[in-house]
């Protein structure tokens, strides 16, 4: 089944380009200083130190990114067959150019934790809610390590379009398949909400689910890649929270 062309060229920003203005991990880390720093009472010296972490993590992610390409066309293993009959029923039952439409959105909301990065800092920036940001922007952190940095590099498995000639929607991601780092850092962010009290984490939960289905939509991700995604992304949350005590912007 071949997916439409997108006619306006949507970017893919699974792998961050390098502007003019300076690489992505060197943003990342200026933009998360200058805005910490502007947080009243905050630490200059804790606001650097976090800083610095999500910079380091930014920066591995980046790298990985850029080296690890997804493999050409190949014929379909017999082990994914099963699950690429699953991406075709979705097209079969959902794809029109509305769904289309809809599942860019949310699939561009979950590229490089996009909406997650936002979420965390405007709860960082509430008093009230200041530990569920902490606890947010620390899982997304873990989740870009730990899945896009190491796992995805262990695993190595080709994405679902590489077995199949697709005119994909978005550009190809150039990472591998397993597992889904927009499903981990989703439903990463949502554990770290719901188990640190935050009201609000069902809305976000359904935010998470349309932006995991989105990807198998879009055949970038096997349902498989989806599930490891959110097994690890469940964890990273958890451990994201039972790090607390040691948020030391929090002090």
């Amino acid at each position: 089944m071949l997916l439409r062309n997108n006619k306006k060229d949507i970017r893919e920003t699974d792998a961050p380009e390098q502007t003019a203005h300076g690489s992505f991990h060197e943003g990342v880390g200026k933009g998360t200083e200058q805005l910490l720093n502007r947080i009243p009472g905050m630490d200059r010296q804790t606001a650097r130190e976090f800083a610095r972490h999500a910079s380091e993590a930014a920066k591995a992610w980046e790298d990985f990114a850029e080296t690890g390409a997804t493999p050409p066309a190949e014929p379909l293993k017999d082990t994914y067959r099963r699950e690429f009959k699953w991406l075709n029923g979705i097209q079969n039952v959902f794809a029109n150019r509305v769904m289309d439409s809809i599942m860019l959105v949310f699939s561009h909301l979950g590229d490089v934790g996009g909406i997650w990065i936002v979420t965390g800092i405007l709860l960082l920036m509430n008093q009230a809610f200041r530990k569920t940001g902490a606890v947010v922007l620390l899982a997304l952190v873990l989740s870009a390590i730990i899945c896009n940095g190491l796992i995805k590099n262990i695993v190595g498995r080709a994405r679902p379009y590489s077995y199949e000639q697709l005119e994909l929607l978005i550009r190809p991601p150039k990472d591998p398949s397993f597992p889904s780092g927009h499903t981990s850092a989703s439903v990463a962010a949502v554990m770290a909400m719901a188990l640190t009290g935050f009201a609000w984490w069902p809305l976000f939960a359904v935010i998470a689910f349309l932006i995991a289905f989105s990807r198998m939509y879009l055949y970038v991700h096997f349902p498989s890649d989806i599930l490891g995604g959110a097994a690890f992304g469940l964890l990273i949350g958890w451990l994201a929270v039972r790090m607390l005590p040691y948020i030391t912007i929090l002090r």
